[in-house]
């Protein structure tokens, strides 16, 4: 226990750190294998997962810095974004011991997902 100001604060600040590590199990899920190939492939979305990822802009995105989704979920809409696809990912996450919530961020036309 810390007896002094500088102590305790000395305290908070290592337990934050401790706090930015965090361990998940795994969260499989499917994804095309390409943009042109819709033949499954499991991945498991935690290792996707970090601070200070960025999702590429618009134009840069390709098999190489992305996942894609099944094409029947390719729609963009919003009631299609909160019942369909958000569901998933947070039935993966739940699976994994953790919670994810997710909303469509439209400054870069992605769904953020944040993980509890």
């Amino acid at each position: 226990m810390a007896s002094t100001v500088v102590g305790t604060l000395d305290l908070m600040a290592e337990t934050r750190k401790e706090l930015e590590v965090w361990e998940c199990g795994r969260m499989d899920i499917l994804v095309a294998t390409s943009f042109t190939d819709d033949t499954f492939l499991s991945i498991n979305l935690s290792d996707t997962i970090g601070h200070g990822k960025q999702v590429p802009k618009s134009e840069k995105r390709n098999d190489s810095n992305c996942f894609w989704l099944d094409p029947k979920w390719r729609e963009n809409s919003d009631d299609f974004r909160s019942k369909e696809i958000i569901p998933y990912f947070v039935r993966a996450a739940r699976l994994a011991g953790s919670r994810i919530s997710g909303g469509w961020e439209p400054k870069y036309n992605v769904i953020v997902s944040r993980c509890i």
